[in-house]
């Protein structure tokens, strides 16, 4: 998600490797501790010095120093998973960093995704632990409700719209988050995903490689001033319509 200035960007589309979301491995993880009582994906790590990473100005080694090896890194020309996005022109590459773990009555997960510019400078960072340690504000999946992603990238304009206006176009925040970045005080998400009948996906832990339900998933994020005036807008989405809706009006 990279910084948009004073004008709406335009959706592109662009091939990338899919790799599982939190919420994709929180549904793999929950049917393997039923089998196995135990399990874990990724690596340990803690989200409590996040906020160091700035953007516009941290590096990949001060990330690595940071955090570690990420889980994957992924380099966005190689991807060859299509999908609609916009507002993240400037990021090449992307690392992220998931670990998930608990038992057959609990599970807890946290994620951290890095884009990185072509000179290796951060462009954006998003993050969610539900581990005490390092908790986020998580909205309850049950009130989420779907919105239009093209909406939301037509009418919400950078230095225009307000929060006002942005509930009333996509209703009840999702999520809350503070970042380091220039000239921003809060930056507000939104998400929806489904799950699919047909399609499968393919998800290491420790207990092996198993196989589950592969889910749709789109977001935006819209990053505020100290007015409540928007500064930045970016969302993605792989909802098959969405899409079919791009993709068509294109040619």
């Amino acid at each position: 998600m990279s910084k948009l200035i004073g004008k709406k960007s335009d959706v592109k589309s662009r091939t990338r490797k899919r790799q599982p979301s939190l919420s994709r491995l929180c549904f793999c993880l929950l049917g393997l501790l039923l089998l196995n009582s135990c399990a874990t994906i990724g690596r340990k790590f803690e989200l409590t010095g996040v906020n160091q990473i700035g953007i516009e100005t941290s590096t990949m080694s001060e990330v690595r120093s940071m955090f570690g090896d990420p889980m994957a890194e992924i380099d966005v020309a190689t991807w060859g998973f299509k999908r609609v996005h916009f507002g993240d022109e400037n990021t090449a590459t992307i690392w992220r960093y998931v670990y998930s773990s608990g038992s057959v009555v609990e599970v807890h997960m946290k994620y951290l995704e890095v884009d990185f510019d072509g000179n290796g400078i951060v462009s954006d960072y998003d993050f969610s632990s539900d581990y005490n340690e390092d908790k986020t504000q998580e909205p309850d999946k049950k009130q989420r409700k779907d919105f239009d992603i093209f909406a939301a990238k037509n009418n919400i304009i950078p230095h225009k719209t307000d929060q006002t206006q942005v509930l009333s176009l996509l209703g009840p925040i999702h999520r809350v988050l503070t970042i380091n970045k220039p000239d921003v005080k809060e930056r507000w998400t939104y998400s929806y995903e489904r799950k699919s009948t047909d399609e499968k996906v393919a998800v290491p832990t420790s207990a092996g490689v198993v196989r589950t339900n592969r889910y749709y998933a789109k977001g935006v994020a819209i990053d505020f001033n100290e007015k409540g005036i928007v500064v930045d807008i970016s969302g993605e989405s792989d909802f098959p319509e969405d899409k079919d809706k791009f993709f068509t009006k294109q040619e």
